[in-house]
């Protein structure tokens, strides 16, 4: 069942393997941040100041959402890890398909709660007047392409549960230079302001997600699931839940904390506010390592827990108590 696009990371040595599946996940999510980096930059070059405050008081609020997203799809993947490791590959699509027919219905449910209260939460922020229709407008059409952000989220994780760290990246670099060009198009040259940023930024996320059905369909067969897509598996569901809700907790513990740092900043003027956009955009790029290095033993644990592995060496005991910690 097992081809050349995915990695068995139960076999051989920790560390080259390790440090391998690390380095595609801390330039896949340079590349992330590169996104909002471009919007924010070609925003605040061709529309101006308040454009640029705009984005910025609207990323706190969007990257909740999308770090909630990102963590459920997190959790299922060590679930994955684990299933691929045992060689399980029944359950392995089990898995799959119930992950992602829960986690459409989800993210279209979520999509339209988080356009419905998109002017209340600008307001608990205490975004000001003349900065609001902008930011509105950002975050709905931001808001839009949940099920876009959810199904990119998904296949990346999926693949990398079984090893396979470089292709997502592949897809986010493609993804990343059509939403400059996006960028470029509809802000400086048709002049839609922050809702052409948007729009940009939707259509390039879609646009990983056909990139990356269209890898999966041509060149990894264990993912090529046919009817069984539509298999649900209510008992899968439910560990799904609680091991996908742990770890979006995790990931979005961080972002209250700056979306509370930008209530207050947005209380000082919207020159502070396009000021404070600028330096937390370099500021994100600070625990993008260590953050991965995390992400990506994650992996590894869960695929060497779902073999079964027993570690021998010193070093090895530790990873196999961080197993047994960690899948409890």
């Amino acid at each position: 069942m097992k081809n050349g696009t995915e990695h068995d990371m139960t076999q051989g040595a920790v560390a080259v393997p390790l440090i391998g599946f690390t380095i595609p996940l801390v330039l896949g999510n340079f590349f992330q941040l590169f996104y909002n980096a471009a919007d924010s930059i070609i925003v605040g070059r061709y529309v101006g100041e308040r454009a640029l405050a705009a984005v910025g008081t609207s990323t706190p609020v969007m990257n909740l959402v999308i770090l909630l997203i990102s963590g459920l799809c997190m959790g299922a993947s060590i679930l994955m890890s684990s299933q691929f490791g045992a060689g399980n590959y029944e359950q392995l699509s089990r898995q799959i398909s119930t992950t992602l027919l829960s986690g459409c219905g989800f993210s279209i449910g979520f999509s339209v709660l988080t356009i419905l209260v998109s002017e209340p939460l600008l307001r608990l922020i205490q975004v000001p007047k003349e900065v609001m229709p902008d930011a509105l407008a950002y975050l709905r059409i931001i808001f839009i392409g949940i099920l876009f952000t959810f199904i990119y989220n998904f296949l990346a994780n999926t693949l990398r549960a079984l090893g396979d760290s470089k292709t997502p990246l592949y897809f986010l670099v493609a993804s990343a230079i059509l939403n400059v060009l996006g960028d470029l198009l509809f802000v400086a040259v048709f002049g839609w302001g922050v809702a052409g940023s948007a729009i940009s930024t939707v259509l390039s996320e879609a646009s990983s997600c056909l990139f990356c059905a269209l890898y999966i369909r041509k060149r990894v067969p264990l993912l090529c699931l046919g009817k069984r897509w539509f298999v649900f598996d209510k008992r899968l569901m439910k560990k799904t839940i609680s091991y996908g809700s742990t770890s979006a907790m995790q990931q979005v513990c961080l972002q209250i904390g700056k979306t509370i740092i930008q209530a207050v900043v947005n209380t000082q003027g919207v020159s502070v506010m396009a000021a404070f956009t600028a330096v937390n955009r370099v500021d994100d790029f600070a625990y993008i390592p260590q953050q991965n290095i995390g992400h990506a033993m994650t992996t590894f644990i869960a695929q060497n827990k779902g073999a079964g592995k027993k570690k021998e060496s010193a070093g090895d005991f530790r990873v196999e108590s961080g197993l047994n910690w960690y899948m409890v």
